[in-house]
């Protein structure tokens, strides 16, 4: 497996920095992970909470 794979595939949690994490899920395109350390829940660490349009639209202005 290539490291760009590893990286893509294996994620590390985004509340205590642990690899420790396994896919839990996935819901509109998003997909969720289960830290087994911490015992936490999380999508994608780079993915904003609740946003409806990408960041790279910038401002309407």
């Amino acid at each position: 497996m290539r490291k760009e794979e590893w990286e893509i595939d294996h994620q590390s949690c985004k509340y205590c920095d642990s690899t420790n994490v396994i896919k839990y899920g996935k819901y509109k395109n998003t997909q969720y992970y289960y830290c087994n350390v911490c015992k936490r829940k999380f999508s994608n660490p780079d993915a904003i909470p609740k946003m409806q349009y990408s960041t790279s639209l910038g401002t309407m202005r």
